[in-house]
């Protein structure tokens, strides 16, 4: 399973932080590719889309930032950020409200954390649960590849490819020639295969 916002709601560390779900934004089930902390006023430069990003909730004040809030957010939400997570525990105990128009505006799920958890806590629980995930994948994956690579070793005819593609993935199955013609399908596919031959009757 895609580790995702809602699931990292739920997960041991991060609840320890009593989360808030301020903005809920386009989907609790947008998937997160990372999570990590950084409060650089221009951070969303160094991103690549599906991140989880997690601040103090002082950062927000700092001297240095030259933008606004909303300024912030769109560069956030433009550069594909999963949620925006704030820790409100000292000195920025509320979630400003430019912050939580902003989010709604560009659709970025916006959270809050009413109590301290160290940071590098919540990354690595989260993070080792992504890599986890993301290596199961690729083993699925590849035992996939080895399981078809030796079932279409012992073929001898498109037929056979057909049924043992479809017996692998546990779908129907056509395999179409260079016209669009179907050559051979397995499955369901071959009601499917009848009602194509008699769209392509002259």
């Amino acid at each position: 399973m895609t580790v995702s916002i809602r699931s990292v709601l739920h997960n041991t560390q991060f609840k320890r932080a009593d989360p808030v779900v301020q903005v809920e934004g386009k989907d609790l089930d947008t998937p997160v590719r990372w999570v990590f902390t950084n409060e650089r006023e221009d951070v969303s430069s160094f991103l690549s889309g599906g991140e989880m990003l997690i601040i103090e909730g002082n950062a927000l004040l700092a001297a240095d930032w030259h933008g606004t809030l909303g300024q912030y957010v769109a560069s956030l939400a433009q550069a594909g950020v999963a949620a925006l997570v704030v820790e409100l525990v000292e000195g920025v105990v509320r979630m400003p409200d430019e912050l939580v128009s902003a989010a709604r505006l560009h659709g970025l799920t916006l959270i809050g954390l009413k109590s301290r958890v160290p940071f590098v806590d919540i990354c690595q629980s989260v993070n080792t649960a992504i890599v986890h995930e993301q290596m199961h994948l690729q083993l699925e994956v590849d035992t996939m590849s080895t399981s078809l690579r030796e079932g279409l070793s012992r073929t001898g005819n498109i037929e056979a490819v057909a049924e043992t593609i479809a017996s692998l993935f546990g779908e129907s199955v056509a395999i179409f020639d260079g016209d669009g013609s179907v050559g051979r399908s397995s499955g369901s596919c071959v009601r499917c295969r009848q009602r194509i031959e008699r769209r392509h009757r002259p």
